[in-house]
């Protein structure tokens, strides 16, 4: 297994080579990732599961949380050779590790730099709240798209 160390990432981001994935078979990564599909279809200008760099997000998922693994191959098993699930099947038969492999296939998604940019999503930016105006500041910046967004609750009959 060859690790790759890249200038400017803090050694818990680590990433494996992105042609393959360590901690799964191809056979597991196919599997999972047509499971992605089927949890990510696209649509509304979004790619589906399978046209994001979705196995660079597992791997580097699966670097961070190694316990995540297990539920990820078993899920493969489960799946192995099967078209024929539903996505309602899975998660009633299987509930924990369909939560654990969601959580898996949804955040390696969403670490794709596309997907990102189509939702307008800045990376994280390390802000200093050692001042009282530095906190409001950011208070402001979290609030904003709420109030100009407006009330989204609806009006009860009483």
């Amino acid at each position: 297994m060859t690790r790759l160390w890249n200038k400017g990432f803090r050694e818990h981001e680590r990433t494996l080579e992105m042609t393959k994935t360590a901690y799964l078979t191809q056979q597991e990564q196919e599997i999972l990732v047509r499971l992605g599909d089927l949890l990510i279809p696209g649509g509304a200008g979004m790619p589906k599961a399978s046209a994001s760099n979705l196995l660079s997000g597992i791997q580097r998922i699966l670097n961070i949380r190694p316990d995540l693994v297990d539920a990820a191959t078993e899920m493969a098993g489960i799946l192995d050779g099967s078209n024929s699930w539903t996505v309602e099947e899975i998660r009633a038969v299987y509930p924990t590790r369909f939560l654990e492999v969601a959580e898996l296939l949804a955040g390696s998604y969403f670490l794709d730099a596309r997907v990102t940019g189509i939702l307008d999503y800045l990376d994280k930016e390390t802000i200093p709240l050692d001042s009282e105006e530095n906190r409001n500041a950011e208070l402001e910046v979290l609030v904003k798209p709420v109030v100009e967004r407006g009330s989204v609750f609806r009006k009860t009959c009483s």
